[in-house]
């Protein structure tokens, strides 16, 4: 029987937030259990992490075709490619998806950039992402699925696979907004690269 990514992921961030309830307030000082953020974001600067100019080009030309649409739920606009459609979850969270296939979709998430809330933001997507496959998080390595340019500061993703979901999480801050991004792809799409170069033209409205 397939699973219902979109309600077991609902499922699991219900719980997050609410173990992570009142965090926000005092940021620096990360959930008791959690790993600490300075484990687990990467160096956006760096050579290893960093996109190339012919990198960026390319992810640029990929999004020749792709539409400006604005979130009805929260403050940013994003170019979306052909095939995939932007949706409101709920309040404050906004969901992508394949037209083709629904089971493949990411979860966007914004706020202001406070400073504060960054941290958080990384712990929390990464016990997410161990909860959703209850596999092993590695650090992502790969420049397609890491969001870069275009004003992009302080990027990070993780990622967890099992026999029928791979989750991504990412975090980065673009200008004034904090952005986090969920993907829930499945083995028959691979849509994780296509996802963040949406992902990351994502700008405040």
């Amino acid at each position: 029987m397939k699973l219902n990514w979109k309600l077991v992921s609902t499922g699991i961030a219900a719980a997050l937030f609410l173990t992570a309830c009142g965090t926000d307030k005092d940021s620096s000082t990360p959930e008791e259990g959690s790993t600490a953020p300075d484990q687990v974001v990467t160096d956006q600067g760096s050579e290893e992490n960093g996109s190339s100019a012919s990198e960026d080009a390319q992810k640029d030309n990929a999004l020749d075709n792709a539409e400006s649409v604005t979130s009805d739920e929260q403050n940013y606009s994003m170019q979306i490619l052909p095939g995939f459609t932007l949706t409101a979850e709920e309040p404050g969270r906004d969901v992508l998806y394949s037209d083709k296939n629904s089971e493949a979709f990411m979860r966007i998430e914004t706020k202001p950039n406070d400073g504060e809330s960054y941290d958080d933001w990384v712990a929390n997507s990464q016990e997410l992402v161990k909860a959703s496959t209850e596999e092993d998080v590695q650090n992502v390595t790969d420049a397609n699925l890491l969001p870069a340019g275009d004003g992009i500061e302080n990027a990070v993703a993780f990622n967890s696979k099992s026999d029928e979901v791979s989750t991504t999480g990412v975090v980065f801050v673009k200008g004034d907004l904090l952005v986090r991004l969920t993907i829930f792809d499945t083995p028959e799409e691979d849509l994780g690269a296509d996802f963040i170069k949406m992902g990351q033209t994502i700008q405040a409205k």
